[in-house]
């Protein structure tokens, strides 16, 4: 076998082999969705978004949004933020992973809703064996300026870039 025809085979069995940073784990499917839906409420006196949020996923250029809905809350601006990949046990320092990053929302009004769309800006690995994990936060707050950050719930909520 030439050397050209051993890397074409080389990189033809990585290839079919499914080696994608968008599925999770062996042979198994995509988790992550291009939306996810976000729920502003009230607890204990104060606006907190909803700990439960679908996971995200796609491949790198395609298209990610968050459904925004506020069940009770005073009028909000909502931020997504500090994409950190998971690594050994923890998470890494904040990467470029959406564009637009941070992303922000319109002012979402009591009982009102807004979508915020971004896109997934950065390949996956295809040949690390695992997926890339990344969690973001999602800041709240009344004002738009300085942009939200105070306020914040870090879901457990991923985004796998793909291929």
């Amino acid at each position: 076998m030439t050397r050209n025809a051993a890397v074409i085979a080389v990189v033809a069995l990585l290839l079919a082999s499914g080696c994608s940073s968008s599925t999770r784990g062996s042979g198994r499917k995509k988790e992550g969705k291009d939306n996810a839906n976000v729920e502003l409420r009230m607890a204990k006196g104060a606006c907190t978004v909803n700990p439960v949020v679908d996971r995200l996923g796609g491949k790198k250029g395609g298209p990610i949004r968050w459904n925004i809905k506020n069940v009770d809350c005073s009028p909000q601006y909502v931020a997504f933020l500090e994409y950190r990949e998971y690594q050994n046990g923890g998470y890494g320092s904040p990467e470029h992973v959406v564009d637009k990053d941070p992303v922000y929302s319109n002012q979402v009004p009591t009982a009102g809703s807004d979508k915020v769309d971004a896109k997934i800006d950065k390949h996956g690995c295809w040949v690390c064996g695992e997926d890339q994990v990344f969690k973001y936060k999602i800041c709240i707050d009344t004002n738009p300026s300085p942009p939200p950050t105070g306020n914040c719930l870090d879901p457990d909520v991923d985004v796998w870039p793909g291929f």
